[in-house]
């Protein structure tokens, strides 16, 4: 039995592993979506359905957030997994001040 032992890793490798995978197959979107408020993670939800179930206020989250006078991120979104779509970024209250 071997294994590869890396020796260094690169700057994209970590941001790499810092990103979530998004929710996995099988998995019902609510129940992913009610885990990552629970640890209190941002939220990239799409404009077309996802955006209108969620509720930022009653679950502690600030948003839709705008950065730098963008009102939309391109992303995979959290809840339906598209990807490269228009998004709205969700934060919770407690990290914006």
């Amino acid at each position: 039995m071997f294994s590869i032992i890396r020796a260094k890793w690169l700057s994209k490798d970590l941001l790499k592993a810092s990103i979530s995978p998004g929710k996995p197959l099988g998995r019902v979107t609510g129940g992913w979506i009610a885990d990552m408020i629970g640890l209190r993670k941002s939220l990239t939800l799409c404009e077309k359905t996802c955006t209108r179930r969620f509720k930022p206020r009653s679950e502690g989250y600030d948003g839709p957030i705008e950065i730098a006078g963008y009102q939309y991120v391109y992303s995979t979104c959290d809840g339906c997994r598209e990807t490269a779509v228009k998004c709205h970024l969700f934060e919770p209250s407690e990290r914006r001040r």
